[in-house]
């Protein structure tokens, strides 16, 4: 996967895990879920990014 890939696929899953914490009861292996896939996604996009491009990606998120 791309940058472009990943960064959608990273805000897709801040979504999903909001709405998830947003229910009136929580779903904890779906939580677990899209926090697992959270991380793996950002270990993705830190071997797909430049050091010097961090920084930015954390003002765009």
């Amino acid at each position: 996967m791309g940058f472009n890939e990943l960064t959608g696929k990273y805000r897709r899953l801040r979504t999903e895990l909001e709405e998830a914490y947003a229910a009136p009861a929580w779903n904890r292996p779906k939580i677990d879920r899209i926090a697992d896939e959270i991380v793996a996604t950002e270990m993705a996009l830190a071997s797909v990014l430049p050091h010097e491009d961090e920084e930015q990606l954390r003002l765009e998120m």
